[in-house]
């Protein structure tokens, strides 16, 4: 009865291989770059950046959770659709929790370009993709692997929200250490 699901599934380990080796390396690039600020942790303004950092951080290691998942042999619609549905409303919640972050963020900077910047990667991208994610995992777990194509701009939204917010923890990192820079210059008395 599962043969089809289980060779529609094998037909994309490749495409998981590359996803989860992908995400691996990018996650352990991260952790190197946050590892080499953790002199930063408890100054003032660094909290958003470190929760940005996290999400980063989380986002690569979802996808590659996601693609050891579907590189289990002889994958059954239970043993993909309920680890896909448990990641995704796992990764729901933690958005809507982050998303509180980045909203009480907003709420002291301004600027409606800063705002539409700052909100789409690290709160409607996840969102979309939590959602994809749940929708998917409902489709496996009703025995139909019809719907697997739609992880294709799943992977691909969570990889690119991902490398985005890498690339602002990385702005975001450098911009603190020049304003601490500054702070250090401004309280040194004149000679």
């Amino acid at each position: 009865m599962h043969a089809p699901f289980t060779s529609t599934v094998a037909g994309w380990q490749a495409f998981y291989v590359l996803a989860g080796t992908a995400s691996a390396t990018l996650a352990g690039l991260v952790f190197v770059a946050v590892s080499l600020h953790l002199d930063l942790v408890g100054e003032s303004g660094i909290a958003p950046i470190f929760t940005l950092a996290r999400r980063t951080l989380s986002s690569f290691i979802l996808v590659v959770v996601i693609a050891l998942v579907f590189l289990v042999p002889e994958q059954r619609p239970a043993g993909l659709g309920w680890p896909l549905l448990i990641l995704g409303v796992l990764d729901l919640l933690q958005t809507v929790l982050d998303g509180r972050a980045v909203v009480g963020e907003l709420a002291t900077s301004g600027g409606l370009q800063t705002i539409a910047r700052r909100i789409l990667p690290p709160l409607v991208l996840p969102l979309a993709s939590s959602i994809g994610l749940i929708l998917v995992a409902a489709t496996v777990l009703g025995g139909t692997a019809g719907y697997l194509y739609w992880m294709v701009p799943i992977i691909i939204v969570i990889l690119s929200a991902a490398a985005f917010n890498a690339w602002e923890l990385m702005l975001g990192l450098a911009r603190h250490k020049v304003r601490r820079g500054a702070e250090v210059s401004a309280s040194l008395p004149a000679e």
